[in-house]
């Protein structure tokens, strides 16, 4: 993404190469400068294995510092995403309420709430922040918890930190389907069928590493299918919906192991079992 003040891209004024579907300046990459009622030209270009995609598109738009702004405040308050946010596929934009006084705002996100494991942080330019942006890999999915202080200065607190809010990242799921992808018919499954199917679609993470055998699990696939994989049997109709799951397991016929697979269904903090129905623990944030 590039923003310039000519439509001929010459002198540029923000430049942002990054694998999610949006930007926000930050000190270490800023927007500068923004004088009152200049227009400016800004640019996507797609990419794929280093190779554009397409054409450019591009747009224009115009600074007016006379345009309603949102109201300043004393305390940081968030605005969106709102909390427990479900995003798919890419990150949220994030954005709170200007600080009077504030020369910019310092973002902290987490894999945990109490901020123990932070993997990305930013000192933002206005009232907004992209998560993971600037980066060439897509955010890996989870749950993350972000917080944001207003700062007059790098490293001058001015207030408290903002509430903690969460987000929900889900991977985009590939739906199966009669024209473009076809699942494999039983009792074949998606990890072993070859013909009409490609496993890189599907896959979602690999197993922790360090699980004593026959215990570990290797690759986790996932989809969503609309097909009727039986010769018989309920749901006849395509127009339906089912899920795929499939792992790699080396537990082999003299030694079963027992797979259980945990669905969280609300993403809801406290809100799950502690136990199966076997009576073995879960342990789990969410």
């Amino acid at each position: 993404m590039t923003v310039a003040s000519d439509p001929g891209f010459q002198t540029i004024n923000f430049e942002m190469t990054t694998a999610s579907l949006a930007a926000a300046p930050t000190l270490d990459n800023p927007f500068d400068p923004l004088p009152d009622g200049r227009l400016y030209y800004w640019r996507v270009r797609a990419y794929r294995a280093n190779v554009q995609l397409g054409v450019d598109t591009v747009w224009v738009t115009r600074i007016d510092s006379s345009a309603p702004q949102l109201p300043v405040t004393t305390t940081i308050t968030p605005i969106y995403p709102a909390d427990a946010f479900e995003a798919v596929g890419t990150a949220p934009v994030l954005g709170w309420q200007p600080v009077a006084g504030a020369n910019h705002y310092r973002v902290e996100i987490s894999r945990d709430p109490n901020f123990t494991t932070i993997v990305d942080q930013a000192e933002a330019q206005f009232v907004n922040y992209v998560p993971w942006q600037g980066r060439q890999e897509p955010m890996p999915f989870g749950t993350y918890w972000w917080r944001v202080r207003a700062e007059s200065a790098p490293g001058v607190a001015l207030g408290d930190w903002s509430a903690v809010r969460h987000f929900n990242l889900a991977v985009d799921l590939v739906n199966g389907n009669r024209y473009d992808l076809v699942p494999p018919l039983y009792p074949n499954t998606i990890l072993s069928a070859t013909v009409r199917y490609d496993p890189i679609l599907t896959f979602i993470a690999t197993g922790a590493v360090n699980q004593a055998e026959p215990y570990a699990l290797d690759k986790l696939h996932v989809m969503l299918n609309r097909m009727q994989l039986r010769p018989t049997g309920a749901p006849n109709e395509f127009d339906n919906y089912s899920w795929i799951f499939a792992f790699k397991s080396t537990a082999i016929a003299s030694d079963p192991v027992m797979a259980g697979v945990y669905i969280d269904i609300d993403h809801v903090a406290g809100s799950g079992g502690s136990t199966d129905p076997l009576g073995k623990p879960i342990a789990a944030i969410l």
